[in-house]
């Protein structure tokens, strides 16, 4: 991976995060027009800064935008990241731009005029987000979710059931599906890497990687251990009900906020076949939902209104998603739709801070539209070869998604040998070749093309992608 000049214009949260994982590999110049902010950030990254506006063209020319080689606007503010990239592209037509929105109809008008806009990499965190809330419904159990190759490979996080079988032992003492690799066990905030000899127990997390077809056994696997448990019929596959009662469009899901999240999933979610109730406090905001969503039942009520449990039924819910315009309100809308009996919930993350409060309250899982976007633009700086990326356990392992080359160390012999001198740990989950999923063990040989999903330490994924 060579080292490339990169300009980040914003240093809030995105640009924070981006500029901490870039700055290990290549050269980055900060803008931003709060003092205090860039201190902040040259206390933990080593980053030249510049204070000023990242719009004005005399600061981007003082950061080195001519010679630079990316340039990723992310500040909070759509308009002008848009306008940051139409500068900069005037200083250099080599420049590759990235440039962060929240609106969808930006997005939209990108993908249609991406000349008109000079932006050469549009990331919708309010897209990317609700696309990461519709993973949720593949599977019940999971806590997370994500596909690859097209959906043909799947990485999901499941808990370990108390008496289930594949406590109290280790992997090589149990039966793992053949489709199906354990890349990761979680105990608390401590994770190890899955060999042959790591323990799992139950109350910990397991990250497995493998055909999505096997994934979801494995979970349904881990289902009737916990139906076993609470006196429920084993015998049934849980997650296929699960899965037949969403395609009889009769699964109960809630959206509380009909902001730009809630608009997104909701369509998402019609596209599925589903009919969601989605929930919106401002009348006129609610008019327009329930024009644009002509399969969903739009709600114009609060959520802090007291009749709004025993009008809306929020205590039959199968699935409850909240994005609320803030994080207090989005923690009371989920506490409250835990507590009435609503069986699973999943909400928005606005702010890092909040997320030990989101642990401690019940909710399975939160999803940050900043930490889409992060992914996102990650991605695009690694090279071409890297096609998706997934982060685990806030950002402890990635998983992966790499088309190999021909100077691949992976490539040409047996993977058991070509794994020797790898200088940081990995698990390949599953590789895809000619569109035919493939789950390597020892013997298997590798060719340029197939495509690889593998998952890292985070402490060695830039060793590990210079390497792959």
């Amino acid at each position: 991976m060579r080292t490339m000049k990169i300009v980040v214009v914003g240093a809030g949260q995105v640009g924070r995060s981006v500029a901490s994982e870039l700055a290990k590999v290549h050269d980055l110049v900060v803008i931003d027009s709060e003092a205090e902010r860039l201190e902040d950030l040259r206390h933990s990254v080593d980053v030249m800064t510049i204070e000023g506006d990242g719009a004005d063209l005399e600061i981007l020319k003082e950061a080195g935008v001519p010679e630079a080689d990316i340039i990723i606007a992310s500040t909070d503010d759509d308009r002008v990241n848009i306008l940051v990239c139409g500068i900069a592209r005037m200083l250099s037509e080599e420049l590759f731009t990235i440039c962060r929105v929240a609106d969808t109809a930006y997005l939209r008008s990108w993908e249609h005029t991406r000349k008109a806009f000079q932006v050469d990499l549009m990331v919708g965190s309010n897209f990317l987000t609700a696309q990461s809330i519709d993973n949720v419904l593949s599977e019940e159990l999971a806590r997370d979710v994500a596909y690859f190759d097209n959906g043909r490979i799947e990485m999901a996080e499941y808990v370990i059931p108390e008496d289930c079988e594949l406590a109290a032992k280790q992997i090589k003492d149990t039966k793992i599906p053949e489709g199906v690799r354990l890349a990761a066990v979680f105990d608390g905030q401590k994770m190890e890497v899955a060999t042959g000899a790591t323990w799992m127990r139950a109350g910990n997390r397991v990250l497995v990687i493998g055909e999505s077809e096997e994934v979801a056994g494995f979970g349904n696997r881990l289902a009737r251990s916990q139906d076993s448990k609470l006196g429920k019929d084993p015998s049934k596959n849980r997650v296929k009900r699960w899965l037949k009662r969403k395609q009889k469009d009769n699964l109960n899901v809630f959206i509380l906020g009909g902001g730009e999240v809630g608009l997104q999933t909701a369509t998402l979610l019609e596209k599925r076949g589903l009919s969601p109730k989605l929930v919106e406090s401002d009348a006129k905001r609610a008019e327009l939902l329930a024009r644009a969503l002509p399969k969903s039942f739009v709600l114009n009520d609060d959520i802090k209104n007291p009749g709004f449990i025993r009008t809306e039924g929020l205590s039959r819910a199968d699935l409850v998603i909240v994005c609320l315009s803030t994080d207090e309100l989005n923690l009371f809308a989920s506490v409250l739709a835990l507590d009435v009996g609503a069986k699973k919930v999943v909400s928005v993350i606005h702010s890092i801070e909040f997320q030990p409060l989101f642990d401690r309250s019940g909710v399975e899982l939160t999803f940050n539209p900043r930490t889409e976007v992060i992914k996102e633009i990650i991605r695009h700086t690694r090279g071409k070869r890297l096609d998706k990326i997934a982060f685990v356990e806030g950002h402890k392992g990635e998983v992966i998604q790499i088309t190999l080359d021909e100077n691949s160390a992976l490539v040409g012999k047996p993977l058991q040998e070509a794994t020797q001198d790898l200088p940081g740990k990995l698990v390949i989950g599953a590789a895809s070749r000619n569109d035919v999923v493939i789950i390597p063990n020892g013997k298997t040989v590798l060719e340029p093309g197939d495509r690889l999903v593998v998952f890292l330490d985070t402490t060695d994924v830039a060793a590990m992608m210079e390497a792959l």
